[in-house]
């Protein structure tokens, strides 16, 4: 099928970003059978490292929480806030808040932290505020960032495909602070991890279809129509979702119009040409 991709060498931007100054810290949610070769790994380059337990994402799963610093304060003081936003009495306006600070100490820009910290405050997956359903915070996302011409080097919708760039969701997909910086990782993909580039680029660059479940596929579409589809293919280790080979299946005929896929409810999939 055009398009497959086969594996390569799997390249970490978090950790290269991290050694080349560009990022002030992380947080890397784990399991238990990782942990131990993450927290090594960054601790043998003589950086400081916390752990947590927390559950993460809308669907809440349970995770080990990592947090990497170059000091033990700004270790700790990303434990703390975090610990703060998945508090249980934390209000959303007080999650929000801590969120933004959380955002900030991990060296994302401003304008796309208070992006993440709004939807933050209204529920993750929820359009509006008092939405009664909710769909995959991906796909809320996806529809308040796009443009007419998303730049493929802030596409952050392949992450669990271990294809991206940076490691938070733009304000925009042509944000000009997130794209300066994912130029400076990209940068460090050539420099240190050459023969993973184009792979990476490739993938990257593909249009994508994503679905109020969180589904995603690449799509070919000629003449305002999808002729071809196929689940995204990843780096190794990445996870495999069966739903997404379902979702290729299902999509292959749609016609596409106002950049949404039609015929497959409501509210329709979008589709981001990042070419």
């Amino acid at each position: 099928m055009e398009g497959q991709h086969h594996a390569i060498q799997r390249v970490n931007t978090e950790w290269l970003a991290l050694c080349a100054g560009l990022k002030p810290g992380l947080r890397i949610a784990t399991d238990a059978g990782a942990v131990g070769s993450i927290v090594d790994r960054y601790r043998t380059a003589g950086f400081h490292v916390l752990l947590d337990n927390g559950r993460v994402g809308i669907e809440g799963r349970a995770r080990i929480l990592v947090y990497v610093a170059r000091g033990a304060r700004e270790a700790a003081a990303l434990r703390s806030i975090e610990r703060l936003i998945m508090a249980p009495e934390a209000s959303p306006r007080s999650k929000a808040t801590f969120t933004r600070e959380f955002g900030l100490r991990l060296g994302y820009p401003s304008c796309c932290v208070e992006s993440f910290a709004r939807r933050t405050e209204r529920g993750g997956g929820r359009f509006q505020p008092d939405d009664r359903d909710r769909v995959d915070p991906d796909f809320v996302h996806a529809h308040e960032a796009n443009v007419n011409q998303p730049d493929w080097r802030i596409n952050n919708l392949l992450m669990r495909q271990f294809a991206s760039l940076i490691s938070f969701a733009p304000s925009r997909f042509d944000c000009a602070r997130a794209v300066d910086q994912a130029a400076e990782i990209l940068a460090l993909v050539r420099k240190h991890a050459h023969a993973a580039e184009q792979s990476l680029e490739a993938m990257m660059r593909r249009a994508l279809a994503i679905y109020p479940s969180g589904r995603r596929v690449w799509v070919q579409v000629t003449d305002a129509r999808v002729t071809d589809a196929w689940p995204p293919g990843g780096m190794p280790g990445s996870l495999v979702d069966v739903g997404n080979a379902e979702a290729a299946v299902q999509c292959v005929g749609a016609l596409v119009a106002d950049g949404r896929l039609c015929g497959l409810g409501e509210p329709r999939p979008i589709v981001l040409s990042f070419g």
